[in-house]
């Protein structure tokens, strides 16, 4: 969530969507910070890290795939960034990603299900 939501939740996350839908020639980017595969031998998404990747979405640089699963696009290619690094199958087993994967997004249902307000295709979206 957002820490400087005045109003309800859901009624930001409806703005929100509102403007992504309305306005399909703005770009919309989540960068996550933490580790890659676990916080024992996994890999940290350093500061450099991020700076790197915003730098190259500023260029327009990165190229992309979409992700079958989650529906987003992915970095396929980062100039200057080794995304090897962050390659889920380095740590994980291909069945333990997949229950990981299931679990991320079954939470990810039951916390938009709290907000009665929220616009209906915003639920959907991890249905």
């Amino acid at each position: 969530t957002n820490p400087f939501i005045i109003g309800e939740e859901a009624e930001e996350g409806n703005i929100f969507y509102d403007i992504i839908i309305n306005n399909p020639e703005i770009n919309c980017y989540i960068l996550n910070t933490g580790n890659v595969g676990g916080e024992r031998g996994g890999t940290k998404i350093s500061i450099k890290d991020s700076v790197k990747i915003i730098e190259m979405i500023a260029r327009n640089k990165i190229q992309w795939q979409k992700d079958n699963y989650w529906g987003y696009e992915i970095p396929s290619n980062i100039p200057g960034l080794d995304l090897e690094r962050f390659d889920i199958g380095n740590y994980y087993e291909k069945s333990t990603y997949n229950a990981f994967r299931d679990i991320l997004r079954e939470e990810r249902n039951t916390w938009f299900k709290q907000f009665e307000t929220l616009n209906p295709k915003i639920k959907e979206i991890f249905d």
